[in-house]
């Protein structure tokens, strides 16, 4: 979850960020999806959001973790990225741009999205990689 552009960026693990939009105070529903989160507090404090999605109530609690510094950038600016690239061994990395999100696939594997941490260095969020 981050501000950007004026907004509230939301992504699950593993899927790109979709900007969300306030309904409410503490309620956000997305344009792209039909889904809508809520922050949950206790004396004040966010402890917890709620996903409201397909008929589905799913709560995740807040942790003490500190949110990775992601940078979010419209496509034109990720489109240089976009290409085949070819590892040692003769493996093919490719990598995509879709919807302001690139992503990466592995010869073999499913194109998982990334997140740039700083100039010319994306991350996966789904492992350390």
């Amino acid at each position: 979850m981050l501000q950007h552009d004026g907004g509230l960026w939301v992504n699950l693990t593993g899927q790109p960020f979709l900007r969300a939009f306030a309904k409410k105070p503490d309620r956000f529903f997305y344009k792209a999806v039909q889904a809508e989160i809520a922050f949950n507090r206790d004396k004040g404090a966010i402890q917890s959001l709620t996903l409201f999605q397909n008929g589905q109530e799913l709560t995740a609690r807040r942790t003490s973790s500190t949110p990775p510094d992601y940078k979010l950038r419209n496509s034109k600016e990720l489109k240089p990225y976009a290409g085949e690239y070819l590892l040692p061994g003769s493996k093919k990395f490719t990598v995509t741009v879709v919807a302001n999100t690139l992503f990466a696939q592995l010869e073999g594997q499913p194109a998982i999205p990334v997140f740039e941490t700083s100039p010319d260095h994306c991350e996966y969020d789904v492992v350390e990689a």
